[in-house]
């Protein structure tokens, strides 16, 4: 290659709610290989809005773009990339929000044509871990998870709370995409779904709140059943939103063991993230699994995401830098799987304010577009 390796990287907000963003450009700088001869890596930021902060962070972008709403449809998406593409030419595109995957995945083919990569989970695998879906697709592969409704109408969850409530623990409220609150009455929950309601719409997820300590486990996958490499963590403080505000890495063969059960079982291709509770001697919620126990111990599915959580640059400091390896797979190269990281490593967010020119922000709204170094 005759010019910088140029990745594309989107949602760069790292606000209250930070997107992965600018985790994931942080770990491709410290990258070996990536900002050195003959990379030279460049990054590009894809954004949805012109107030995203990773843009004004002073070290993470080259440049940056503002794209249309994954709302606006794919040829508007396809129109877009090909402009900026033009303009700076891109090797590697890394979406990291669960509402444009569908977009980028059906823009593969036309990408590619570009000379664009990506490394990415197929339209099959995508519909199969939905929220929606979550019950049903973890019990087929055996992993045990909450009961959940998938509720069409406001009238109707006052009923799936009820149903859910029967410990008293309350129940999760969902959107399909986004959003989580838990709902300790069934006031709440129609509170909690009319907020999702107008900010993404219905339907909206009840799902059966497991009482216990939460853990994430990132990983990706090669696409043939393989995984590459895989990072857990034990969340030690968490948002209003419930996102994870700080975090130790651990290592646990039972959780590593359903992480590679998944990917076995679907091949999973790309980054991913599966979010777990384990139940504690407290209780849970009643009926989480067929023939399981309040407070059994075990880990109980929740989530899973197809792509890098916000604290991604974690796994890069403890010894596996997967982002890198993403845009490496994506390029055709063959990759090694981690042999291991190191527990024991913990991160807490830390809240600064970003000075910046007014200049950069009004470049970034009238033209869309910004050329930062």
């Amino acid at each position: 290659m005759n010019r910088p390796l140029t990745v594309a990287v989107s949602g760069m907000n790292a606000g209250e709610s930070p997107q992965p963003g600018p985790a994931i450009a942080r770990s491709l700088r410290e990258a070996p290989g990536f900002t050195e001869a003959p990379c030279h890596g460049r990054i590009v930021g894809l954004l949805y809005d012109a107030m995203e902060s990773g843009v004004y962070s002073g070290d993470l972008l080259d440049a940056a773009y503002v794209v249309p709403y994954p709302s606006s449809g794919s040829d508007a998406l396809a129109a877009r990339i090909e402009h900026i593409h033009a303009r700076h030419p891109i090797d590697v595109i890394l979406p990291t929000l669960d509402a444009e995957l569908p977009a980028y995945i059906r823009l593969t083919p036309f990408l590619r044509e570009l000379g664009i990569r990506m490394f990415l989970p197929t339209e099959e695998q995508l519909d199969a871990r939905s929220k929606s879906r979550l019950a049903d697709f973890a019990r087929k592969i055996g992993i045990d998870s909450p009961r959940q409704k998938l509720v069409s109408s406001l009238d109707l969850v006052p009923s799936a709370f009820a149903e859910f409530n029967t410990r008293g623990a309350g129940a999760m409220v969902k959107g399909v995409f986004y959003e989580a609150a838990h709902a300790a009455t069934s006031a709440d929950a129609v509170k909690i779904a009319a907020k999702i309601a107008v900010k993404w719409g219905m339907p909206v997820i009840l799902q059966e709140k497991i009482l216990g300590e939460e853990y994430d486990l990132a990983m990706v996958g090669d696409g043939e059943g393989g995984m590459i490499g895989a990072v857990a963590i034990k969340k030690m403080a968490l948002t209003e939103k419930g996102k994870a505000f700080g975090g130790m890495t651990i290592s646990d063969k039972e959780l590593f063991a359903i992480g590679r059960k998944f990917i076995e079982r679907t091949k999973w291709r790309g980054p991913l993230e599966m979010e777990f509770v384990k139940a504690t001697g407290n209780g849970a919620a009643s009926g989480v699994a067929a023939g399981s126990a309040a407070g059994d111990n075990k880990y109980y599915l929740i989530e899973i995401n197809p792509r890098f959580p916000a604290w991604i640059y974690l796994a890069s400091q403890v010894g596996q830098n997967l982002p890198w390896a993403v845009v490496r797979m994506a390029l055709g190269e063959e990759i090694d799987e981690f042999a291991t990281y190191e527990p024991g490593r913990f991160f807490v967010r830390h809240a600064v304010d970003i000075v910046a020119d007014l200049a950069m922000l009004e470049r970034l709204t009238m033209e869309g577009e910004l050329q930062i170094r």
